[in-house]
């Protein structure tokens, strides 16, 4: 899961340098993307037109009912991708979506590059450290 403002759309409306080209090397690597946000869908469909890259679901408050903070986030996920939350990772920058992973017993990872005074989470400090943090933690073989 990955939290849309701050973390993939900067706050002047740009997409974050980088977040693309890590959000398509994570589905190469078989990893289902969700970006999550708190505005209502219309709000939301207007900032995630400005990627290139599709992210397998796009979720916002209209389809869960409650701000982040709340479980419901990871459970819509986990049963859109008929998952368990122990296959969830949460990347965000602020604190609901921190109070979402916590609350839903999932990992959080904060994006530092938007948030680099969270004290909370997996700090991640770019969206280039993302796959490599993937592929070498939650990836190898049991």
């Amino acid at each position: 899961m990955v939290d849309l403002d701050g973390t993939v759309i900067q706050d002047d409306g740009t997409v974050v340098p980088g977040i693309e080209d890590t959000l398509s090397r994570l589905s190469n690597l078989g990893i289902k993307i969700a970006v999550v946000s708190d505005r209502p869908k219309r709000e939301g469909i207007g900032k995630i037109a400005k990627l290139r890259y599709s992210p397998d679901y796009f979720v916002t408050r209209n389809e869960i009912g409650k701000a982040k903070g709340s479980p419901k986030w990871v459970e819509y996920i986990c049963d859109a991708f008929d998952i368990e939350h122990r296959d969830v990772l949460y990347l965000g920058d602020t604190d609901h979506d921190m109070w979402t992973a916590v609350n839903s017993r999932v990992l959080y990872l904060n994006a530092a590059w938007s948030n680099p005074g969270m004290e909370y989470g997996i700090q991640v400090s770019s969206p280039a450290i993302l796959t490599p943090l993937v592929e070498n933690f939650f990836m190898k073989p049991t």
